[in-house]
């Protein structure tokens, strides 16, 4: 009976603390008092709401430039298999929203997303699609009415003077900083935030997205056909890419263009469209698209204002050197041309002299 009672009340103590433990295997992170810093000002609130579980950062100025404002929460945690940070957001800004996450390790360093890495971001309404978001000039940014979660796994942190490979093991504390440029409004709510193990968090190192690489324009030309090479490159969350095999096709309003599995692309002449859009798949499901716009080739007619013709004629519309002068482009009429000038010269010279030599021994 004894026994039977001891393990009623573990099982109640697990259900209770269920909640805190995570049902997803993340280290959950309970919002606290959150310190203000950055920017100070009338228009300027960071708040902390540990019943409904959300931070509320809201602030604009009227001064030109940048403007930081940062909510920092000290908080003592020890990490094991937790490899990254999970946090969901909702961006009630009016417009994109720039941002970065901030941690700091027992040694008292800071560490933040890298320039030239990507965050991974799931809306809540497509849970099954992400997107990722590149970090330029030490922020990422959130797109307008976006509202899911953000996964950043520690290994895109670098320090203040961009080292990376800092200890995690233990984190001291951790905070957001937001940015905003002039009198754009920022306005940011945080509904929960956790450390994740590798799974549930997507590892830096794997692929993560696809791009089309390669111009971002092609001629249309009067005659002729213009041809360029694009290729498929699978990106990771580091930035690191690598080219692979993709199968390209065409969306629609492609009409006299042509693409080949090895990425050529052909733009035949007397096109009037202004732009098309180049597709790429590879055999692991990622999906890539490319706009490309087409400009006007210099074989097409140019007028200038007083309406003459400043372009480079067609070829069949060029004559042929022909004629009377035809020889004198030949190159053993060349060379007879340039000795009959050298003699002319030397002859002039030595003329130039025996007058001379007559008409001093005149005076003489």
């Amino acid at each position: 009976m004894k026994l039977k009672k001891t393990v009623s009340v573990a099982f109640l103590a697990f259900f209770l603390l269920l909640p805190h433990i995570n049902a997803q295997g993340e280290k959950t992170l309970d919002f606290k008092e959150y310190i203000p810093g950055g920017e100070e000002g009338e228009n300027v609130s960071v708040k902390t709401d540990a019943e409904k579980g959300k931070l509320d950062i809201q602030f604009s100025f009227e001064e030109t430039g940048y403007h930081t404002v940062t909510a920092f929460q000290n908080d003592m945690q020890e990490l094991q298999d937790e490899i990254g940070v999970r946090f969901t957001v909702e961006n009630l800004s009016g417009g994109t929203a720039r941002m970065n996450l901030a941690v700091i390790n027992s040694e008292g360093t800071v560490l933040q997303v890298k320039d030239g890495c990507y965050v991974r971001l799931t809306e809540k309404d497509v849970p099954g699609e992400a997107s990722y978001s590149p970090a330029e000039n030490g922020c990422f940014e959130l797109p307008e009415g976006f509202y899911g979660d953000v996964e950043i796994p520690f290994s895109l942190c670098v320090s203040e003077v961009g080292v990376a490979d800092h200890s995690t093991d233990k984190i001291t504390a951790y905070g957001v900083v937001c940015v905003t440029e002039g009198k754009t409004p920022c306005h940011l709510v945080f509904h929960k935030m956790s450390f994740a193990d590798k799974k549930h968090i997507k590892d830096a190192k794997e692929g993560a997205f696809l791009e089309i690489e390669g111009p971002d324009s092609m001629l249309k030309s009067h005659v002729g056909e213009s041809k360029e090479k694009y290729r498929a490159v699978v990106y990771n969350m580091l930035g690191e890419g690598e080219e692979t095999k993709a199968s390209f096709s065409l969306g629609e309003n492609s009409q006299g263009i042509t693409a080949d599995e090895e990425g050529w692309v052909v733009v035949s002449e007397d096109l009037s469209q202004e732009s098309f859009t180049l597709k790429a798949e590879i055999s692991q499901g990622m999906r890539a698209q490319k706009k490309i716009l087409l400009q006007e080739s210099w074989t097409m007619q140019v007028l200038t204002e007083n309406g003459y013709d400043a372009s480079i004629a067609p070829p069949s519309e060029i004559r042929s050197v022909e004629g009377e002068m035809a020889v004198l482009t030949e190159e053993r009429i060349l060379w007879t041309i340039r000795l009959s000038f050298v003699a002319a010269v030397v002859l002039l010279f030595a003329y130039y002299a025996v007058v001379r030599k007559r008409n001093r021994m005149r005076r003489e």
